[in-house]
């Protein structure tokens, strides 16, 4: 009998975790979808405030973006290694 409760708790377990990775994964293709849908008009707010400046200030706003674009870029890119890293050691501790 206690083979069979910790086999049941150990099937428990990993539908627990598989209904959370399913949950997880719905919530983020959300996000991207919602982004997606945003976009456009977030560019456009932005064209209309470009236009406003003048070409000097314009070109300086546009490098100085660019830069804090790329240094966002790469926080983000270290931040999803990190959180991929760390499901892939929770799989390996879960299962």
């Amino acid at each position: 009998m206690m083979g069979g409760s910790g086999r049941d708790r150990k099937v428990r377990m990993r539908c627990l975790g598989k209904e959370l990775l399913d949950q997880m994964i719905v919530e983020r293709i959300g996000q991207i979808l919602q982004e997606e849908q945003t976009g456009p008009r977030y560019y456009k707010m932005q064209e209309k405030f470009l236009d406003t400046l003048d070409a000097e200030t314009r070109r300086k706003f546009e490098k100085f973006i660019g830069n804090v674009a790329a240094e966002q870029s790469e926080e983000q890119f270290l931040l999803y290694r990190q959180a991929f890293l760390d499901g892939l050691y929770l799989g390996y501790l879960a299962f």
